[in-house]
């Protein structure tokens, strides 16, 4: 298994989104591992990333697995990388520095377009991640891998929600039995 293998392709974004179909590949890949190292790994923790991954190259995704990741993580995946790409694809760098191409008939947005645009694929991204954690919390006995992430400190333990707040709203979020509260949405609160 190689953690450089993707769990999506280029031509799955293209497909499901505006990217145009000109767009190349070697542009888009990066953000792609980008995205699902900073978003989506967290979101699933080590073990089951490397289960995933190992069945890619492999024999291909199955059952249950196969759900996971056709129904919950590409849409995720997909709308963070178009989140990480609008500066990528606007700048590239050559042997000169940053270049910002443009083309013939074509008008090129100023950068507060840009920063819009993917602010606008950011919030769906972050719907369709807490879509994911969300299924993961209510079925994580299908995914033997996320209930048992693996020890050490370059282990990823999955995090049960999207949404963080930089305020501390206090230390209440204790269940009864002594584990945490993951209300990770509006639509369920369960201990974990």
């Amino acid at each position: 298994m190689s953690s450089n293998t993707l769990l999506i392709t280029v031509q799955q974004i293209k497909d499901r989104t505006s990217l145009h179909s000109n767009v190349d590949e070697k542009m888009v890949k990066p953000d792609i591992k980008y995205a699902q190292d900073a978003y989506i790994l967290p979101m699933l923790g080590t073990a089951l990333m490397l289960k995933l991954q190992t069945d890619i190259e492999g024999a291909g995704v199955t059952g249950n697995y196969e759900t996971l990741l056709n129904d919950y993580i590409v849409d995720a995946l997909v709308y963070h990388t178009l989140a990480e790409s609008p500066m990528t694809l606007s700048y590239q760098l050559y042997n000169k520095g940053a270049v910002r191409k443009t083309g013939v008939d074509t008008d090129t947005p100023n950068v507060n377009e840009v920063i819009q645009l993917a602010h606008k694929y950011r919030k769906r991204a972050e719907w369709y991640t807490q879509r994911l954690a969300d299924y993961l919390l209510e079925n994580h006995e299908l995914f033997t891998e996320y209930d048992n992430p693996g020890t050490g400190i370059d282990v990823f333990i999955p995090e049960v929600a999207q949404y963080n707040t930089p305020f501390f709203l206090g230390d209440d979020c204790k269940c009864t039995d002594g584990s945490f509260d993951v209300a990770p949405s509006k639509y369920k609160k369960g201990c974990r």
